[in-house]
């Protein structure tokens, strides 16, 4: 039967006496061993859900002799993987395994060069690639599809489309998810004509077919950079490739439409969704409530509400926040109110969004102390404040005309660590101004900061005679 050598790589911290003694060939014969076979099946079944577990098993394999298989330890790293501690596998134990000599085989690299992409490590993934050309490993489709994915996640599209070419240079042939993850990046980064033109390459050149996912790229893509007629044109081609549409697509869809105010035209493909058996997901439901919410049609917000309840979609916090808005302008805090304490009942937690939507209701709808009470309940708990948080409330007493509590809630930015930006100055210029009072009172901290605002009153607002005299 074929012997396999592994040759042990020591660093330099071992002694010359260990060195001496080491055994630096080992030999195994290929026949799986029963320790091989049970550290797979144990990556397999799901058994490994924590880094300490796999470490224990990783310390047993590394310490047997024979070695278990380059493919064993492929199993285990592809297990630490998945329960997301990428960093453990790639700058830990890829190290260790080189150091008692386990020769990396194309999957390990593989796996490894995933585990970059998902730590958003991508150039540690090309070092990688380069020690797998130097080993000898021939890099295939999955290699470069990794590769691809980690640039595009890393919005590098030039630097994709150029392993693309690479790619197509060393006569490895592309496929659907290397075009569609091509077609996704572009369209991500608003290049959709380009995309449409991978498209085209994709089915002409490499004869390899679009799938659900290639033309929901594009679709989104158009709508998002508002060429509806060319989202539509793309939809009618997936249809008469007898590609049917799913929850994405009529989603991309109707926000698209949504957004152009194409109010008659979303709806209908939304009971296209409905008639076709496909249920809505709660971003389709989001999408439309949205939108109704904008448009100030509540009552038929409120029916998507319930209508996303009915059929078993859990409202999100994005829900909550658009619903509670559209009830705010049209003066119904009380049921704001209502919803948001409905929100905390079911575990939801407010986000930054949440608390100035909040603010900027209550103080809208003329309820000042309430919203001073919420915006102090909020500093004293675990939710961080933010800027965004800090405007809405100075936005919120400037129209109210409390502009002492105003002036005291900008000067104590700093104190919490803040610094004003441009959307506070322009807060509290227009309101001091509506106020009737275009002299700032300002203190010391504001003066260090003079330089800034002169120069914007300059470019601006002020007339020479109205500038702030320091």
């Amino acid at each position: 039967m074929k012997l396999f050598r592994r040759i042990i790589i020591f660093s330099n911290h071992y002694s010359p006496l260990f060195l001496q003694s080491a055994n630096f060939l080992r030999n195994y014969f290929t026949q799986e061993t029963p320790f091989e076979t049970y550290i797979k099946n144990q990556c397999k079944s799901g058994e490994i859900k924590n880094l300490d577990t796999a470490e224990v098993y990783f310390n047993d394999m590394i310490s047997v002799n024979p070695l278990p298989s380059t493919e064993t330890f492929n199993h285990l790293l592809t297990c630490v993987s998945k329960i997301k501690h990428c960093s453990a596998a790639v700058f830990v134990w890829y190290n260790l395994m080189n150091v008692v000599g386990v020769v990396p085989n194309i999957y390990t690299f593989n796996i490894l060069i995933n585990c970059c992409c998902r730590l958003s490590q991508i150039d540690y993934g090309f070092c990688l690639f380069g020690e797998m050309l130097k080993r000898g490993c021939n890099s295939d489709i999955i290699t470069f599809n990794t590769l691809i994915k980690g640039l595009c996640a890393e919005k590098k599209i030039r630097v994709a489309v150029k392993v693309f070419d690479i790619m197509s240079e060393k006569g490895v042939r592309p496929d659907s998810v290397t075009f569609n993850t091509l077609i996704c990046g572009l369209c991500r980064t608003g290049e959709v004509g380009i995309g449409v033109e991978f498209l085209r390459m994709m089915m002409v050149k490499w004869k390899c077919s679009p799938n659900v996912i290639t033309y929901n790229c594009l679709i989104h893509g158009f709508c998002g950079i508002g060429q509806l007629d060319e989202a539509l044109w793309i939809f009618d081609e997936m249809s008469n490739r007898g590609i049917a549409a799913n929850v994405v697509t009529c989603t991309s869809l109707i926000h698209g439409l949504c957004k152009c105010g194409r109010w008659t035209e979303a709806k209908e493909y939304y009971n296209q969704l409905v008639n076709r058996g496909i249920s809505p997901s709660v971003v389709t439901f989001n999408v439309l409530l949205n939108y109704y919410c904008k448009e100030g049609r509540i009552t038929e917000a409120y029916q998507v509400f319930e209508q996303m309840i009915w059929s078993g979609e859990e409202p999100t916090v994005v829900t909550y926040n658009s619903l509670m808005k559209g009830y705010f302008s049209i003066h119904r805090w009380d049921v704001a109110m209502q919803l948001f304490d409905r929100m905390g009942r079911k575990g939801l937690k407010p986000d930054q969004f949440t608390y100035s939507t909040m603010i900027t209701g209550l103080c809208l709808n003329k309820k000042v102390e309430d919203a001073i009470y919420l915006f102090n309940k909020i500093e004293y708990s675990e939710h961080p404040l933010n800027i965004t948080t800090y405007s809405a409330m100075l936005d919120g007493l400037l129209k109210n005309r409390k502009v002492g509590e105003a002036i005291e809630l900008f000067n104590a930015l700093e104190d919490n660590g803040f610094e004003a930006d441009i959307c506070m100055y322009n807060i509290l210029i227009d309101g001091l101004l509506k106020s009737g009072k275009p002299v700032l009172f300002m203190n010391r901290r504001l003066i260090r900061q003079r330089n800034f605002f002169i120069k914007w009153m300059e470019e601006n607002l002020f007339p020479k005679r109205m500038y702030v005299q320091f």
